[in-house]
């Protein structure tokens, strides 16, 4: 077995690689995602004795990792544009949130004697990515401590259920169709712009300055935290990565979302070596049953209220899309149905979940949490 911490913290690296070459290569994997196949990966180097379930690694990547991530990937995201966006699309991304909110507050009351005693953790942490993605997600999960089996036991109910929603997305436009407005022109809500794209790979410089930017914003963070003991210091990482996201240069340095995304990768790599394989399959069909609950009733709201606020379909599965999936899933839905119009405000729509992700998360555990 595997002891040194810098080999174990290799391995981990190693199942990211593999799981996102998986995730490219073939297009059953791709369904998984990269997340879930690093998570499996891990786990199964752990089950098969590589690595051990306990070490200061893991430490090491709980503590310094996964802010570090909610850092880079917040700084790409451009509140300015997103405002941009259009009346329409920005419409139909409340509705989905809070049809979110609503699905994960019903499912988990619903279902909190299943769930165990960390029920409202997990609404918290499920509203968080149903808004957001993986990287809100973990965030409220490290800031509530949930216990790791039952973390990887959400991420895999959490991917499951996605993958079913994205589908029913594809499809759901043309069923209904005929009860909703028409998609004029196919850009009902064009945004002013143009998507901004890294110039040219990563240099050393670029590098540097992200790794000078996500500690400082971190160090700033724990100050204030320190200052202000009643504010979650996951609050405090996510509005200084927002406002540092605002400057034009920094957002448009090269090489951001991929170290961000490695990162988080990186993170659930290491909750899956953590894990026991035997408490997440114990725990992952209560929280998928709950999982798939909280989207049903998200899919009622957005698609019963969208009705009487007289939206198109294509921006409501859009919209519902974006919150559950992400903004690259937002993406290919517009592409894949011919919504070129739809493309940029879906991807926006996209970012600006998972700037308030994070927020929503922890409003929805306050709320819940047993006093």
């Amino acid at each position: 077995m595997i002891r040194d911490p810098l080999a174990i913290l290799g391995v981990l690296a190693a199942a990211v690689w593999l799981a996102v070459r998986l995730e490219r290569a073939h297009r059953a994997f791709a369904a998984a995602s990269a997340g879930l196949l690093a998570i499996f990966l891990a786990a199964l180097a752990s089950y098969l004795g590589l690595v051990p379930s306990v070490a200061r690694t893991y430490d090491a990547v709980f503590l310094h990792v996964a802010p570090a991530a909610i850092v880079l990937l917040l700084l790409r995201v451009d509140l300015r544009a997103i405002a941009r966006a259009g009346p329409a699309v920005l419409a139909g991304f409340v509705l989905a949130s809070v049809g979110t909110a609503v699905g994960c507050v019903v499912g988990a009351l619903l279902l909190q004697d299943r769930l165990g005693e960390d029920w409202w953790k997990m609404a918290g942490m499920m509203a968080a990515t149903y808004i957001g993605g993986s990287v809100n997600f973990v965030a409220v999960g490290q800031e509530y401590r949930l216990d790791s089996a039952l973390f990887a036991g959400a991420n895999t109910a959490d991917v499951a259920a996605t993958a079913i929603w994205v589908g029913a997305t594809i499809l759901l436009p043309r069923a209904l169709r005929r009860l909703y407005p028409p998609l004029k022109g196919g850009n009902p809500a064009a945004a002013s712009g143009t998507a901004e794209e890294p110039p040219r790979p990563p240099g050393v410089a670029d590098l540097a300055l992200l790794a000078a930017l996500t500690t400082g914003a971190l160090y700033a963070s724990s100050l204030l935290a320190a200052r202000f003991r009643g504010v979650p210091s996951v609050l405090w990482v996510t509005t200084i990565a927002l406002v540092l996201g605002q400057v034009p240069p920094i957002r448009r340095i090269p090489g951001i979302e991929e170290a961000g995304t490695f990162l988080v990768y990186l993170f659930l790599a290491a909750i899956g070596a953590t894990c026991d394989l035997t408490a997440m399959r114990a725990s992952g069909l209560e929280i998928f049953l709950f999982a798939c609950l909280a989207i049903a009733i998200h899919g009622l709201v957005v698609f019963g209220a969208g009705r009487f606020l007289r939206l198109p379909v294509e921006v409501l599965a859009l919209a519902s899309n974006s919150t559950v999936g992400g903004p690259a899933t937002a993406m290919a839905l517009a592409r894949s149905q011919g919504w070129t119009g739809l493309v940029l405000p879906g991807v926006l729509s996209g970012l600006l979940g998972y700037a308030v992700g994070t927020y929503a998360g922890v409003a929805v555990c306050e709320a819940l949490r047993p006093r």
